[in-house]
């Protein structure tokens, strides 16, 4: 799935605003550019499955030190699976959440993952707020997030979102290294997981 901006749908023409699935043939030639409607559309045909893409309005929730979210959803079919992400609008490094499943039952995966992006609002794990200092993790003594690529560093280096908020490589070395002699677990899940 690709971010794009000013673009196209090649099939239906309509402009994309946020997610998109760059089809490359392997040939050399350029593809086709799609928007999700039609990417499912045609997954659903390919897999021989009924999908009718769904549209979710856009949600506004509140963390839980009281900020506003803003957030929009991209719906993908994969098959007999489906995901929904949801992505924090005008934010480059916000909060995302993401569920999967079966898509006869989008409505309810819906509903299943907003309670999850409540949940994931409704706590903080680190202070984000100054990393030259000693921060730490808070109260739970656990780091929930994801791994982005860190323009910084090339790529040699992740780019952790905990909190909505990105976080270096070196910065939260910083944070682990408050708690030298102390034992950790390191976890990775998938992204329709709940952490």
């Amino acid at each position: 799935m690709e971010n794009e901006n000013d673009r196209r749908c090649d099939e239906c023409g309509k402009e994309i605003k946020h997610r998109s699935v760059h089809l490359r043939n392997p040939d050399g030639d350029p593809g086709r550019l799609l928007c999700l409607e039609c990417y499912n559309r045609e997954m659903a045909a390919i897999a021989d499955v009924k999908f009718e893409h769904p549209t979710f309005p856009t949600v506004l929730l509140t963390d839980v030190d009281g900020e506003e979210h803003r957030f929009d959803f991209a719906v993908q079919l994969f098959g007999y699976q489906v995901s929904i992400e949801a992505y924090e609008l005008e934010v480059e490094h916000g909060y995302r959440f993401e569920i999967g499943g079966n898509p006869e039952e989008v409505q309810k995966l819906f509903n299943k993952l907003l309670g999850k992006m409540r949940r994931g609002l409704s706590r903080k794990h680190i202070d984000v707020d100054e990393f030259g200092g000693m921060p730490g993790m808070l109260d739970e003594m656990a780091a929930r997030g994801w791994v982005e690529w860190d323009d910084e560093s090339d790529g040699q280096l992740p780019l952790l979102v905990i909190d909505g908020k990105p976080v270096t490589w070196d910065q939260f070395g910083r944070i682990l290294a408050s708690y030298e002699g102390w034992q950790f677990k390191l976890e990775i899940m998938e992204r329709t997981d709940e952490v």
